[in-house]
């Protein structure tokens, strides 16, 4: 699959996993169900959630090392900066040039993992972050969790 075919794909996972309302308890939901979906993978992670500018849900695993709570940051910081995935972000970096304006920003980190948490007509209320799997994983693993929240589905490619 080529750049662009990958870019359509999360352009579409971010226009469909929108919930109708999200709030605290929704936020706790999703990180420990993305806890539970990523504890078989053998990679601990570290899962970062955010309403607004709070922060309402983090978690490590057990063996995670504390900098990858630095990686789960720069990706929600990311995606509060442009509105997308990282992922999405990362992408476009690299086949563009795009978001030159964040290439020398420590805040933020064009990485996979980073996904808006979005609420039907009221746009991104928040941001989730996983960090610790391998490239695309993280991305794919949120998506997969959102989905089966929401029960819509998107497609998910494969890494």
């Amino acid at each position: 699959m080529d750049v662009q075919q990958t870019l359509s794909i999360i352009e579409h996972q971010e226009q469909v996993l929108v919930f109708d309302a999200f709030d605290n308890h929704d936020a706790l939901l999703l990180g420990m169900r993305l806890a539970e979906q990523v504890k078989e993978s053998e990679r601990p992670v570290a899962i970062r959630i955010y309403l607004g500018d709070v922060l309402v849900f983090q978690y490590t695993m057990q063996g995670k090392e504390e900098w990858h709570y630095g990686w789960a940051e720069k990706k929600c910081q990311m995606v509060k900066a442009t509105g997308h995935s990282s992922y999405y972000v990362m992408l476009q970096h690299e086949a563009s040039g795009m978001w030159q304006e964040f290439e020398k920003d420590e805040t933020k980190a064009f990485a996979c993992g980073g996904f808006p948490i979005q609420v039907e007509g009221r746009g991104m209320v928040g941001v989730v972050a996983i960090s610790g799997l391998v490239d695309p994983h993280d991305h794919i693993e949120v998506v997969r969790v959102l989905s089966h929240m929401l029960g819509k589905d998107v497609p998910v490619f494969e890494a």
